[in-house]
């Protein structure tokens, strides 16, 4: 195999749409001069406001956006959500779109397959078995007509854009590097030198971002699936195009990360942003167009030692709520300053399989960045070892909570209890059914009293299995101008009292919070 990781292929090659990299890649002191100038007076971004709405009025309306930098420059169309079980390109694609522009044109189309996406799955519910594969629809230079309404109103929309660049991502089962019959962790290239050169660079970029070199990412050079859309925008409207693939086995916030990484170094030599989009975080701080109801904006930890399936619920959930921003994020973007953008942090339990992995994960570094982003005013929820970590003295910090796990449950089974909200829950989580609801607690809080922290508020308790009083299985309590709620049991088991919670704990004061999270990371 090539040194870089392509796999050669003999075929015809179409001729680039811009000869060489000097029109593409390079630009002149005065071309950057005039983007400069113009980026400092007014940097385009994106707000939350679609340009448009893709099949309008059907089961299929999904949104599109686009973002114009100051000054002329290439078009980049990035598509994401082909197949309903790869969420972290729909992610990626979501967080790119409110990157500002210094140049040239954006259009991204995150969720392309919107009920692939609410069902989960990889191809499109109520569709013949020859439609439901999305990626496998669009034209061929033997099929010149996309087939279906879906493939035929995206390939039409692509085709409007003229574009210089197409991105398709997706992700993949397994690891190319090992498996020639997985796509993960591979950019599959269309058979342009431009393209090749690029990917090189992308290739570099994201290789960093690898868990383990031994099983890198891999460039392909086949051009593309027959009937995929990023060979029919080679084929047909003679774009630069890529397919990018990340592995589902990698951690959701990993994956995220990567396909930001692989964007960011196109958009970058193709220079069309500038230091403004931050790869590492997942969210800008703050926006320059004012939002009239800004979302709730939560963090969801999704790092290597969370519960996958925990935080795909949780996502799921809280993206499902209206007027909530829910993202994936892990250690490495938390101690880069990414919690400066988020208005609270979910913490979910680890694997069973791997006690204290999560602990361990995030350690003294990221700790003091999430105790300051409390402190400052941001929120906490955490439940299982989320919620031990809450509990855990530091070095020179206390406990974000005075409570500990109580000694008759550090050693037991979990058990299903039947789990009541208190009083004093009620009024903080609005119009919510009490319970009972059947759970499988697997904490039970002690409430101490520590100088310096704020009294515990008892949100939840469980019924025992014998003759013993109620017990306490959700606390909550303040920490400097944060708020703090954690839980015994797996809160997705009840998405009502998820999103109730993180509404609470998101729900202070933005500017103290923005204040303190942006001092920490300096």
């Amino acid at each position: 195999m090539h040194s870089t990781g392509i796999v050669p292929r003999i075929g015809r090659r179409r001729p680039p749409r811009v000869q060489g990299l000097d029109g593409i890649l390079l630009w002149g002191a005065s071309h950057r001069l005039v983007a400069t100038l113009a980026c400092s007076a007014r940097l385009a971004w994106a707000g939350l406001e679609p340009a448009g709405i893709l099949l309008e009025g059907t089961a299929a309306a999904t949104p599109w956006y686009e973002v114009r930098g100051p000054a002329a420059g290439p078009t980049v169309v990035i598509v994401a959500g082909a197949h309903g079980d790869e969420i972290a390109g729909p992610i990626a694609a979501e967080q790119i779109a409110r990157w500002p522009l210094r140049r040239g044109r954006l259009r991204v189309l995150p969720r392309a397959n919107v009920r692939a996406l609410e069902a989960i799955r990889r191809y499109t519910p109520d569709e013949p078995s020859a439609l439901s594969n999305l990626n496998r629809n669009y034209p061929t230079s033997q099929r010149p007509e996309p087939r279906g309404e879906l493939a035929t109103a995206i390939f039409e929309w692509v085709r409007a854009a003229h574009p210089n660049w197409l991105l398709d991502l997706h992700e993949g089962r397994g690891i190319h590097a090992t498996d020639r019959s997985s796509v993960g962790r591979t950019l599959i290239i269309s058979h342009s030198p431009v393209a090749h050169l690029m990917a090189t660079q992308m290739w570099r970029r994201v290789h960093t971002t690898v868990p383990n070199p031994d099983l890198p990412f891999t460039m392909v050079a086949s051009g593309g699936v027959t009937g995929g859309l990023s060979r029919a925008a080679w084929e047909l409207l003679n774009a630069h195009s890529m397919t990018l693939e990340t592995a589902k086995g990698d951690p959701l916030a990993l994956r995220v990360r990567q396909h930001r990484s692989m964007v960011h170094e196109l958009l970058q030599r193709l220079e069309m942003i500038g230091p403004e989009a931050d790869p590492t975080r997942p969210l800008p701080p703050c926006t320059s167009v004012p939002e009239v109801q800004p979302p709730r904006r939560i963090a969801v930890y999704a790092g290597p030692s969370a519960d996958s399936g925990a935080v795909h619920r949780a996502w799921f959930q809280l993206r499902g709520a209206a007027g909530r921003l829910a993202m994936p994020i892990d250690a490495v973007e938390i101690c880069a300053g990414a919690l400066a953008a988020f208005d609270a942090l979910l913490v979910p339990d680890e694997p069973s399989a791997a006690p204290g992995a999560l602990g361990a994960e995030l350690d003294a570094a990221a700790r003091v960045v999430i105790r300051e982003f409390v402190r400052g005013g941001g929120g906490y929820l955490g439940w299982g070892a989320g919620a031990r970590i809450a509990l855990e003295r530091a070095p020179d910090l206390p406990r974000l909570v005075p409570a500990k796990v109580r000694e008759s449950a550090v050693n037991a089974r979990p058990t299903t209890a039947r789990v009541v909200l208190t009083e004093r829950a009620l009024p903080q989580l609005g119009p919510l059914p009490a319970g009972p609801m059947e759970m499988v607690a697997t904490l039970l809080f002690q409430v101490t009293r520590e100088e310096g922290l704020t009294p515990v508020t008892v949100w939840a308790v469980a019924e025992g299995p014998d003759a013993e009083p109620t017990r306490a299985v959700a606390i909550a309590a303040r920490h400097g101008e944060g708020r703090v709620v954690l839980w015994g049991f797996d809160l997705t088991a009840a998405p009502a009292w998820l999103v109730a919670t993180a509404d609470w704990s998101a729900g202070r004061d933005r500017s103290a919070r923005s204040h303190s999270s942006a001092a920490s990371a300096r």
